[in-house]
């Protein structure tokens, strides 16, 4: 079974909490290893001997160290609290192409009470392009949380490229617009239809990202004003619904852009890029 044992009512309680931490995120290459070993560093003597973990050498992942530092500790002691005291703790860390899988796996019961570590995790997760999820297998529990690697791809655009990316999200706007720029794009962001006619007015950009509703704007609408200053601006609508759902296909097909989920597989995002922005 695969899921996300949440509780939707922890939801303004873990919001008020991560409103607390910083909230600008300072997107960077981490190394996998010497992070977990200070989260599992922070763990009692007695608790340190329970985890196992693994970490090749130089696993990479990219993400704010604080935060993912935050989420990996919540779900970690949330775990330490709903396993018998001598099981064992496995904690690895893979890499698959353009994303890092780090692995929690116990034999555990999870309660109500854990949603909140869980929720955390996935909020965190999802702030920087990736996910968060729990696999049950019988009696074992495997919590999983994917983020965005540091790109191997080949991937080529003219010097200068710029993107704007347009979300009310702004946790999540700003750490796409820092994977851009460490991918080596010109990346701007704007929170509101205001503010991105604003930037086009200044400057239009190669590729516009938008959200498909704005508080203030429609996408579809803000796409049509940016091509009225580039005819042949290419654009993709931002959103948690499906490509076939009819109003996304509908704005898909008036707007002709191209489709891009919530929440973002960086991936994705950036072989939109390329196949627009290409030398």
């Amino acid at each position: 079974m695969v899921g996300n044992p949440l509780h939707p009512k922890l939801d303004a309680e873990v919001v008020e909490l991560l409103d607390a931490l910083t909230l600008d995120l300072q997107i960077r290459t981490i190394e996998l290893g010497t992070l977990i070993e200070s989260v599992v560093a922070g763990c009692t003597s007695g608790e340190r001997i329970r985890i196992d973990h693994e970490c090749a050498a130089h696993i990479t992942v990219l993400a704010d160290r604080a935060r993912l530092r935050f989420a990996l500790v919540a779900l970690l002691r949330m775990i330490l609290t709903c396993t018998t005291p001598h099981s064992r703790i496995r904690v690895t860390a893979a890499q698959h192409g353009s994303r890092t899988t780090i692995s929690f796996a116990a034999t555990a019961q999870p309660r109500e009470p854990h949603s909140v570590a869980i929720e955390i995790t996935r909020q965190i997760a999802e702030a920087h392009g990736g996910s968060a999820s729990a696999v049950v297998a019988g009696d074992v529990v495997t919590w999983c949380v994917e983020l965005p690697a540091p790109s191997c791809a080949a991937r080529r655009w003219p010097n200068g490229s710029r993107i704007l990316l347009v979300d009310d999200n702004y946790e999540q706007v700003t750490a796409l617009a820092e994977v851009l720029r460490i991918e080596g794009l010109t990346a701007e962001f704007a929170t509101s239809g205001c503010e991105a006619i604003e930037r086009l007015a200044v400057r239009v950009p190669d590729f516009l990202i938008v959200d498909v509703q704005l508080p203030d704007y429609n996408g579809v609408d803000l796409i049509a004003h940016a091509r009225t200053l580039r005819p042949a601006l290419p654009a993709a609508l931002l959103t948690g619904y499906p490509p076939d759902h009819p109003l996304i296909a509908r704005a898909i097909a008036t707007s002709q852009s191209s489709y891009l989920s919530k929440p973002v597989d960086v991936d994705a995002l950036l072989d939109l890029v390329a196949n627009a922005v290409h030398p």
